[in-house]
């Protein structure tokens, strides 16, 4: 682990000598550079790695480089805010099928998200924050043991939230802040019974909340607003409070749940309506820091 040594320069190819030793790389937050992408294709020949970070450094490529692909045993990978800006492939990850955890925001991909990532069968979190996604949000409905996906402050990423996502069954922290979401909610959504936080304010998702969503009793927060939503709460939503919250009681008084946050556009009455939420338009994220919030902060190399 080499976090934040202040270390200079280029990484010399014959780092590639440890290949047959070395597990896990973190070079992450470092002045460490690549004349050319060429200079990184030390990569490529650690192929017993299980861990690759190298966030927040100055190493360059056009988008993700293909030859990480080679990492056949990658559990975990960052490659957010460096400088690896191009169209993403997906044939960079088609065989990283041991991948578990993805970190890749803070570049500018302007493309639209491979499929083959989300289809990776072990992948669990996900994390793309502004990274200039464009295209829609079919993928959302490929993966298949995710747990917590945030893919935050891509305007260019339209379209609605498909039925599809109702197939998540282990997904618990969803987050889709800050982009050019549209339409109305599925109400598949009542189908993701580990759902434990979802972000998605400040899209332009329309139409009435699903009442589906009151069947989600694990849910603790849940921010809605900054859209364009009409209707009111369901009171099945808000018979998801947590009865010990500020001792109050919402929806028809039999609180259920395990809410602790609700926000939604609740602010014109004439528009949408909300007895129990804790917050209309402007709302705090319940007083944590955008990383603080994550169900995933252990990563983990291991089988």
């Amino acid at each position: 682990n080499l976090t934040a040594n202040g270390l200079e320069g280029t990484i010399p190819y014959g780092i590639s000598l440890l290949s047959e030793s070395l597990l896990t790389l973190e070079l992450a937050k470092n002045e460490l550079r690549n004349d050319d992408p060429e200079d990184l294709m030390w990569i490529q020949k650690l192929t017993n790695l299980r861990g690759l970070e190298i966030q927040e450094t100055q190493f360059q490529a056009n988008g993700i480089p293909t030859y990480i692909g080679a990492l056949t045993d990658l559990r975990v990978l960052d490659v957010s805010k460096t400088k690896f800006d191009g169209a993403l492939h997906g044939s960079t990850f088609g065989a990283l099928s041991n991948l578990r955890y993805l970190e890749m925001g803070g570049n500018n991909y302007n493309s639209k998200f491979p499929q083959r990532i989300a289809k990776l069968p072990l992948l669990k979190a996900l994390y793309v924050k502004g990274a200039h996604l464009t295209g829609d949000l079919e993928f959302l409905g490929k993966f298949s043991s995710i747990i917590e996906v945030w893919i935050d402050d891509n305007p260019d990423l339209q379209g609605s939230i498909p039925p599809s996502i109702g197939a998540l069954s282990n997904l618990e922290s969803l987050s889709l802040t800050n982009c050019g979401i549209t339409g109305s909610l599925p109400t598949e959504i009542g189908n993701l019974k580990a759902l434990k936080q979802a972000w998605l304010f400040n899209n332009e998702i329309t139409g009435m909340v699903p009442t589906e969503i009151g069947e989600l009793t694990d849910l603790h927060i849940l921010q809605l607003e900054a859209n364009d939503m009409s209707g009111s709460m369901p009171d099945a939503v808000c018979n998801l409070w947590n009865a010990t919250v500020d001792g109050q009681m919402f929806g028809d008084g039999s609180n259920r749940g395990k809410l602790l946050a609700l926000g939604s556009d609740c602010g014109n009455a004439d528009v949408f309506k909300c007895s129990c939420c804790s917050c209309c338009n402007d709302c705090p994220l319940v007083g944590i820091e955008y990383d603080d919030r994550r169900l995933l902060q252990k990563r983990t190399t291991s089988p």
